[in-house]
């Protein structure tokens, strides 16, 4: 017979539950916050957490999301806005299944999460315990989750006895924060989480976090190459995963007096856009005239990958080169960096400062760099402005308007396709750790994502900017009732077009003159009728306005902030011309 362990302090009995060394091991190793869409099997966790937290135990915290893809992309969004590592609780093997291609997107993303599901060893058959007739009969599958998910994360297994709980768990953080980061998984049978586990085999240590350095004569050779460069000129994605690092590479890119191009799928604000040698969204205009390219946590700077001449020198640096989560990565590299972007921009910086320095020809890109700056935005100015008297709304136009609108100090997380660069154009996100955007090709994680970073910045203003077609794929009511639950309100702004504009776009690119083009049928491509998108947020206490004059965006996106700051979810439904598939 199981018999539930009362809780008890690890160090003072010779027993505790394996609930209580579950989240002994969590706090030691700094989780506080606990995502979960749970199932029947989570009773000795949830009693555990009921029991008052002892002197010197910091406090952690449980949130019950409505739907497993929401509890994987909230707890990685929560990382994504603190650093913390999250750890998220699903129901046996039918939740880790429905939360998939958010841990997919958290394994590509290198975003580190520890993640748990229940099951059950005994069905029934052991006496005195019976975890109830539906394991056996629906939740049991062949190998358990660990079996179902183990291609999606970076490690999954399952505690085979309480003694092996402890160094399981831990291994599983160990995992999930050792380079490159990501998602594990571990199944833990709820007799385990019932039964006794050794107290001697809890670890009294928090898992390492490893940091990779540079070699420092690699260092001396980039340094060199790029001091030398005629035209240096420096691509990135992913350089503000850590905040920090835009600093530093705006040190960098000022010595050179070389510009700074963010890749198309950016996932991070990397360079104050305000800043002239912010040379915009796409590397090719400056591939043009480079002779030194440095690739700054770049997944794929530029399409198709042979755009770059024989002529100019690729600099990778990266602090995971292997590029493992690709079925090839065919860009060529003369030269590899690895390390943290940290230590590889001050090693860089220190360096060259070291060496000469021709002031002349930096300051003269530096003015060239500054005045194609100018350009550049005037021209998304003047298309902006151009598309203002339309109706239905021109994505330009709408883009700049929200931009206007919103607050320098707001956080945005995009999920957009058609309408990304746009939104990368005039949104703000100058202030290092305020944008979040996909990296992958999967849609139905932004509404998510943004809960989990108001989450971890509740004073902050979140603004979720979702497409039409991403919002069909988000569990929308889930995330609003999230928000409602536990006062964390956002700003939610659908972009809609009323289709799959990229579909659209994509079969008048292969067939021009084809039987769609002639009949105007286009399959794939419609969200029609469109919803009352708007009309949802009243359902959880919130906000909504449908918006069709484009003189009425800015408005609209004000008082929406303010019902946010108000305590209020809101969803704004823009209406954009139908199809429209223009991507700036």
């Amino acid at each position: 017979m199981i018999t539930p362990q009362r809780p008890a302090v690890p160090s003072a009995v010779e027993t505790v539950s394996g609930a209580e060394a579950l989240l002994a091991i969590l706090r030691l190793n700094g989780a506080r916050t606990i995502f979960s869409s749970p199932g029947s099997e989570w009773p000795a966790v949830w009693d555990a957490l009921a029991r008052p937290p002892g002197a010197e135990e910091p406090p952690l915290r449980y949130l019950n999301a409505r739907h497993e893809s929401l509890a994987v992309a909230a707890a990685a969004g929560y990382h994504k806005a603190t650093g913390e590592l999250p750890a998220v609780f699903l129901h046996s093997t039918v939740g880790p299944l429905q939360g998939a291609m958010p841990l997919q997107m958290a394994t590509r993303e290198q975003t580190p999460l520890v993640v748990f599901s229940g099951d059950s060893i005994t069905w029934g058959l052991q006496e005195g315990f019976d975890p109830g007739a539906q394991w056996l009969r629906s939740l049991a599958e062949r190998g358990g989750a660990a079996r179902c998910v183990g291609p999606l994360v970076k490690w999954a297994d399952v505690v085979p006895g309480p003694e092996a709980l402890p160094g399981m768990v831990e291994h599983a953080i160990r995992v999930a924060l050792a380079p490159p980061p990501g998602p594990a998984f571990l199944s833990i049978p709820m007799e385990r989480l019932i039964g006794p586990v050794p107290a001697r085999l809890l670890p009294r240590a928090p898992v390492p976090h490893a940091r990779t350095l540079p070699d420092p004569a690699v260092l001396d050779r980039v340094a060199d190459l790029l001091a030398q460069a005629r035209q240096p000129v420096i691509v990135t994605e992913e350089a503000g995963r850590d905040p920090t690092n835009v600093a530093r590479l705006v040190a960098l890119a000022e010595w050179l007096g070389a510009p700074v191009a963010e890749a198309q799928v950016l996932g991070y604000a990397n360079f104050p856009a305000d800043h002239p040698l912010h040379l915009g969204y796409s590397a090719a205009p400056l591939l043009r005239e480079a002779d030194v390219v440095l690739l700054l946590g770049a997944r794929g700077p530029w399409h198709p990958p042979t755009a770059v001449g024989p002529e100019v020198t690729v600099i990778l640096a990266e602090e995971y080169p292997e590029k493992g989560y690709y079925p090839t990565w065919p860009y060529r590299v003369d030269v590899h960096l690895s390390g943290t972007l940290a230590a590889t921009l001050d090693g860089l910086v220190a360096r060259l400062r070291e060496r000469a320095h021709d002031e002349a020809a930096v300051a003269a890109r530096r003015a060239h760099w500054a005045s194609e700056h100018r350009r550049q935005r005037a021209a998304w100015r003047e298309r902006a402005e151009g598309g203002r008297q339309r109706q239905p709304l021109d994505p330009a136009w709408v883009a700049r308007a929200i931009g206007a609108a919103l607050p320098a100090d707001a956080t945005i997380v995009e999920e957009t396709t058609t309408t990304r660069v746009l939104l990368q154009q005039h949104l703000p996100h100058a202030r290092p750790g305020s944008y979040f955007a996909r990296m992958t090709a999967g849609l139905g994680i932004g509404l998510s994502v943004a809960s989990g970073v108001k989450i971890g910045r509740p004073d902050e203003l979140v603004v979720a900017v979702v497409g039409d077609g991403a919002f069909n794929y988000n569990p929308a009511l889930a995330a609003l009732g999230f928000q409602q639950e536990y006062r964390a309100p956002v700003l939610t702004i659908v972009m809609n077009n009323e289709s799959y504009a990229s579909m659209k776009g994509g079969l008048e690119k292969l067939y021009p003159e084809g039987w769609a083009a002639r009949t105007g049928v286009y399959y794939g491509a419609a969200i029609a009728p469109s919803p009352d998108y708007a009309g949802l947020a009243p359902l959880f206490g919130g906000h909504g306005e449908t918006v069709r004059d484009p003189e009425a965006v800015e408005g609209a996106v004000r008082r929406a902030v303010a019902a946010v700051r108000a305590g209020q979810p809101a969803v704004l439904d823009l209406r954009l011309a139908p199809g429209d598939a223009r991507l700036g």
